[in-house]
């Protein structure tokens, strides 16, 4: 059975990993494509799902909240640059980012959060073609973690032990009130029909 965590990043995706591994006895493996991977592993990876693995796999998908997850590429808390490839940002995309950053961060997030050059949307649509994947909110997981874990460890058929949660604060107030727009304006409608159907 291959396990697989997958977001797009600042979601609790490393915490739901830690907690499979601690479990099954395995190590954490970043990969890219999916579908190498044929016996027991433990799989974190933010791409895109493509295809349905020819071995046994259950996926979580975790996603949270949107500005957080702008916010620690704004400002370090990932590689940066790993972490556009890692998201399959186009590669004519990352360049302009790139030359745009070296003058303006803001203007550069400006720039990637238009259009969803970022490609969270299609991440988490190509995800919801597994069949084998269940969607985890991580606010939900905040709120309800005892009810979250009890549907993770189902799903997983793991028991997963309980964990002492460090509350977050969103990143919201600390963005730009125009850059906060546009990931509104890109995001708002998508997210919250993403949380009515999960």
């Amino acid at each position: 059975m291959t396990y697989i965590v997958a977001s797009i990043g600042r979601s609790g995706s490393t915490l739901i990993s830690k907690l499979i591994a601690e479990a099954k006895g395995l190590n954490i493996k970043y990969v890219s494509d999916i579908s190498i991977e044929n016996k027991d592993f433990l799989i974190k990876t933010h791409s895109h799902f493509r295809k349905e693995p020819e071995h046994e796999y259950r996926a979580i998908f975790i996603y949270g909240n949107i500005y957080d997850a702008i916010y620690s590429m704004m400002h370090g808390k990932v590689n940066l640059k790993k972490h556009l490839v890692h998201l399959e940002v186009k590669q004519s995309d990352r360049r302009i980012f790139w030359f745009l950053h070296f003058f303006s961060k803001t203007l550069a997030f400006k720039y990637i959060v238009k259009d969803d050059k970022l490609r969270f949307k299609e991440n988490i649509v190509s995800w919801q073609k597994s069949k084998n994947t269940l969607f985890v909110d991580y606010d939900r997981l905040e709120t309800e973690k005892k009810k979250v874990l009890e549907e993770i460890s189902e799903f997983l058929n793991l028991q997963l032990s309980d964990f002492e949660f460090r509350k977050r604060e969103s990143s919201g107030g600390k963005l730009s009130n125009n850059l906060k727009n546009m990931i509104d304006t890109e995001y708002e409608i998508f997210f919250e029909s993403l949380n009515k159907k999960y």
